[in-house]
């Protein structure tokens, strides 16, 4: 997901959150990132927690620093999941 960092305004993100929907954020040091729901377009806060172990397993794997401060991830939410699944016998 094309996520950029403004550097004529330091701090302040653009994230592309699909649909031709460009969301301008403050990112403080707190980092975060979105899942964004395909079906219903339900933008869900994801805590860093969950890149923070990729970054460090990129780093001892690859000796690569990655630059994972904000990323938006597609998918199906789980209401939009259970919608689309057939009921199992």
């Amino acid at each position: 997901t094309n996520i950029k960092v403004n550097s004529v305004c330091p701090g302040w993100v653009q994230t592309d959150m699909g649909g031709a929907e460009t969301r301008y954020e403050w990112v403080e040091e707190e980092r975060h990132h979105h899942l964004i729901c395909r079906g219903c377009d339900r933008v869900t806060l994801l805590d860093n927690k969950y890149l923070a172990s990729l970054g460090s397993n990129v780093r001892g794997d690859y000796g690569f620093k990655a630059d994972l401060d904000h990323f938006a991830i597609f998918g199906l939410c789980e209401q939009c999941q259970a919608a689309s699944d057939p009921p199992q016998p």
